[in-house]
């Protein structure tokens, strides 16, 4: 009865994922962006630190070819610029334009209203944020040891 119980969980859980996937990519193609676009802007306005094309990458879980096609078209569009990093002239930090501050107080500060607003009111937040993680973080080391044991065959 558990296993029954579990897998029904497991497939609520996913199709909630997929729900909250499409939430983002709503707000993303409401301001006529991509998804891949939308979260590059998202962790350059947030985040304090500027960013490197390989960070977003880890971030994210995009393909490096997934964030450069993304950071040429956003460059191409004047919201995104990058700079030559001095220890490392392939390394480029991304940083917003004047035009991209402007995208990003349009888009991004609404969204993280939203969400602040969205987690603000479940009274258990931090528990539901380390429970999310300690479940990704248990599928990550089973899917390697599936991966690992697979490649063993």
């Amino acid at each position: 009865m558990e296993n029954d119980e579990i897998s029904t969980l497991i497939q609520e859980f996913n199709q909630l994922l997929k729900k909250m996937d499409s939430v983002y990519d709503k707000l993303a193609k409401s301001s006529g962006i991509s998804d891949t676009a939308f979260w590059i802007i998202y962790t350059v306005k947030n985040e304090k630190e500027t960013y490197k094309q390989k960070d977003l990458c880890v971030m994210w879980s995009y393909s490096k070819q997934t964030i450069n096609s993304a950071l040429k078209k956003l460059e191409e569009q004047n919201i995104i610029q990058l700079v030559s990093v001095p220890e490392n002239k392939k390394d480029k930090k991304i940083i917003l334009t004047e035009y991209g501050e402007k995208i990003a107080k349009e888009l991004i500060e609404p969204v993280n209203e939203i969400e602040r607003r969205s987690l603000g009111n479940i009274k258990e937040r931090k528990a539901f944020v380390n429970l999310f993680k300690e479940y990704i973080e248990t599928m990550e080391q089973e899917t390697e040891k599936f991966i690992n044991h697979k490649e063993e065959i």
